[in-house]
């Protein structure tokens, strides 16, 4: 029969990660070699570093009792919350700016065949119309019939109660025949619901003059209410 000798192994003791805040000179340590480490109650030792000494450790969360993550539910509700409040302000309320809008169509004006006699009939037509901003850009076909011309465009503001003239200027010319001018309308009052109505004239060295009045409805702009864009 043999004897069989037992010997008690004394396990090391388990050092501790630092926590934050931790006096740094100090490590504690659990001694499992402790008469009371199967009722899990160590022995809490400390050993000093010394003055001046630091040891640096790498602890992780579950080490000390915290998670390793964090999650969060959201509700279907709060789904809206996660977009800043000047961004849901911006999409919900576009910003509206005043513009012109024109009341007559330009298409095609001064290039179709039937426009060019009609211009050597009434010896002046409307040509292009550009609106931005307060500002309504213009050109015109003036039949070259003399050398001296005076160009200029009637507008008004208040239906004719009363009426300003602005003169056009000469830019070039479209042939023999042709000569094209250009003006500039301003609204001095940029405000949604005013209108402006004009008409072009050209007279001659001799006094002579020819309308362009759009067939007796004249040339109409309006102030609208319209949507800002990004330049």
């Amino acid at each position: 029969m043999c004897a069989v000798a037992i010997t008690e192994l004394n396990p090391p003791a388990i050092t501790l990660p630092l926590l934050p805040g931790s006096d740094i000179s100090k490590i504690w340590s659990f001694d499992l070699s402790s008469p009371d480490s199967n009722d899990q109650k160590h022995v809490l030792k400390t050993k000093s570093l010394g003055p001046g000494k630091r040891k640096k450790c790498v602890r992780f969360a579950d080490s000390v009792g915290l998670p390793l993550v964090q999650s969060k539910e959201f509700k279907a509700e709060d789904e809206l919350n996660l977009t800043p409040t000047r961004i849901l302000t911006h999409a919900a309320k576009p910003k509206t700016v005043p513009m012109l809008q024109l009341c007559f169509v330009q298409s095609n004006i001064g290039s179709s065949p039937l426009s060019h006699r009609k211009l050597l009939e009434t010896h002046l037509q409307l040509s292009t119309v550009t609106p931005r901003d307060n500002t309504l850009s213009g050109t015109l076909l003036i039949h070259n019939i003399c050398f001296e011309k005076t160009v200029y465009v009637r507008y008004s503001t208040d239906r004719w109660r009363s009426s300003h003239d602005v003169s056009s200027s000469y830019l070039n010319p479209v042939n023999r025949q042709v000569d094209l001018f250009q003006f500039t309308l301003v609204f001095s009052e940029f405000i949604v619901g005013r209108e402006l109505e004009f008409c072009l004239c050209f007279r001659t060295v001799d006094g002579e003059e020819f309308w362009d009045n759009n067939y007796g409805r004249n040339y109409k702009v309006m102030v609208v209410e319209g949507v800002s864009q990004c330049r």
